[in-house]
């Protein structure tokens, strides 16, 4: 038996469709720990040879490499723990900053996303005034991504976050001016964790539209105490109104 990891000639389009078979067997079967799935690969289009609820004798070579100590968090999630609550599970789903701010704004648009962009507006000096030459048309990306259904239910939980009453995850935010609906996140780097990337994302709820705004901070910082605060100190005066 041999193992090459990561794959060398499997296309995205294979990968995926791996990832997301292993974990729809994982699913009805009600796994909880590991399984073994054998897969043949043709033409891009792949095969299923047998599913086990079970390891295999390439996880411990696969738990070296990766840094990720799969047989321990099994156990673990047998035993009741959930994943979630470890800090593993990670490095699957990759998102820039960008993408997150991009799929956050439904929350605050109905549903919908609005096209990202980055430049406002082209100007033209002439003399000493500025005329625009192409100013940004604001659009919609992604229509109804998010029923009105879950982000009138979601929308709450997300002001609760920071509220100081619920001591949540953002309460640390503490802007007085405005209701805020943010979420909190964090990232381990490297198998020391000694470093995280460290996020929080929000945006005023309840005012005009002038003065809405969504905030992203993202921060890749040492995991020490001191350093907890720093994304809510950003946010803060990036969200708060003028009095």
């Amino acid at each position: 038996s041999i193992c090459c990891y990561p794959p060398q000639h499997l296309s995205k389009k294979v990968i995926d469709t791996l990832v997301d078979y292993t974990g729809r067997f994982a699913r009805e079967l009600h796994v909880v720990g590991l399984v073994n799935v054998q897969y043949a690969v043709q033409n891009e289009k792949v095969y299923v040879i047998e599913v086990n609820p079970r390891s295999s004798r390439t996880v411990p070579y696969i738990s070296k490499v990766t840094g990720v100590p799969m047989v321990d968090l099994a156990v673990r999630c047998t035993l009741g723990e959930k994943l979630a609550d470890m800090g593993y599970g990670q490095g699957q789903l990759l998102v820039t900053p960008i993408q997150l701010a991009a799929m956050f704004s439904a929350f605050a648009n109905g549903g919908s996303i609005p096209e990202p962009y980055i430049i406002e507006a082209f100007y033209q000096t002439d003399g000493t005034d500025y005329n625009a030459v192409y100013t940004r048309t604001p659009s919609i990306w992604r229509e109804n991504v998010i029923s009105s259904y879950a982000v009138s239910k979601i929308v709450p939980m997300l002001k609760d976050v920071v509220d100081v009453k619920y001591n949540g995850t953002g309460h640390d935010l503490k802007v007085n001016s405005c209701v805020v609906a943010g979420k909190t996140g964090s990232a381990e780097i490297g198998d020391s964790k000694s470093r995280e990337i460290s996020w929080f994302i929000g945006f005023r709820t309840g005012v005009g539209a002038e003065d809405e705004r969504l905030v992203l901070v993202m921060l890749e910082v040492p995991t020490k105490q001191q350093y907890k605060s720093l994304k809510f100190e950003i946010a803060r005066q990036l969200l708060k109104m003028s009095e």
